[in-house]
């Protein structure tokens, strides 16, 4: 699905911070496209921590273009150590709060956590 950049693989942070932002936008392409959820799907169940990580926010500023920014980057940012690929992610909105989660596998040249 998406490969998460991995700072130590990149010889500057300006290539670095190229692949990432190239990263972040293909990752708001696919979370843009993901349909709202009441309830997180069972697969969020398994694995959490060592291949299922998630950020959460309060909705009212998820939903606004610098909040989803602020969602996607934070996430992006807690995986680019682990040197996974997102797999899948879901979107959830409960309680006034909006969680994504993101299903990792391990591999590739990126990275990641949360």
């Amino acid at each position: 699905m998406l490969e998460v950049p991995q700072r130590r693989l990149f010889p500057t942070r300006d290539d670095f911070l190229s692949d990432f932002n190239r990263a972040i936008a293909e990752l708001q392409h696919i979370y843009s496209s993901e349909l709202v959820r009441p309830l997180a799907p069972a697969w969020t169940e398994i694995g959490q921590g060592e291949r299922v990580f998630h950020v959460d926010m309060p909705s009212d500023f998820a939903m606004t273009a610098r909040g989803e920014h602020a969602l996607l980057r934070s996430l992006l940012l807690g995986l680019k150590d682990k040197q996974v690929k997102l797999v899948r992610i879901a979107r959830v909105e409960k309680d006034g709060m909006t969680t994504l989660w993101a299903e990792c596998e391990h591999g590739g040249r990126a990275s990641g956590s949360h």
